[in-house]
């Protein structure tokens, strides 16, 4: 039998929904954090479908922006979110049961090198993940407008 994607990727795409779905059926007082990490959950315009799609992200705070990281496990490819934002830098963001419009914008340069440090102490998995992955793991920032 054929698998287009590797185990990694289906759990980490079944898990999200699981999340999100327990997350709205609670109005958000389960799975607002994930092994203790912070989770906020961004509503996206698909690129393709133009629909509405919502992932949730650990997120590190800086001053009032949001910081995700599109690791997406270390796969090959970009997480789905973030090719959104690439086409529609616009989303809405929930977070500890409120909701927010906001825009992001993808970190470069040397502000992207002192936020990575911070990322990787906040969680060191995410250093793994780019082990495992030779596109370079985007760091966004998001913030309320």
């Amino acid at each position: 039998m054929f698998i287009k994607y590797p185990i990694r990727f289906l759990l980490i795409v079944i898990f999200s929904k699981l999340h999100k779905f327990i997350y709205n059926l609670t109005g958000g007082k389960l799975m607002g954090t994930l092994m203790g990490l912070p989770m906020i959950f961004l509503t996206t315009t698909g690129r393709v479908s133009n629909k509405p799609r919502t992932t949730p992200l650990t997120y590190l705070k800086d001053n009032d922006d949001f910081i995700c990281v599109a690791s997406f496990g270390g796969y090959k490819k970009h997480p789905d979110w973030y090719l959104n934002l690439q086409k529609n830098n616009r989303l809405k963001i929930n977070v500890k049961g409120k909701s927010f419009n906001a825009i992001s914008k993808t970190i470069y340069g040397e502000e992207r090198s002192e936020i990575w440090k911070r990322v990787i102490q906040f969680y060191p998995g995410f250093k793994k993940y780019q082990e495992r992955t030779a596109r370079e793991i985007q760091i966004v920032r998001i913030s309320i407008v």
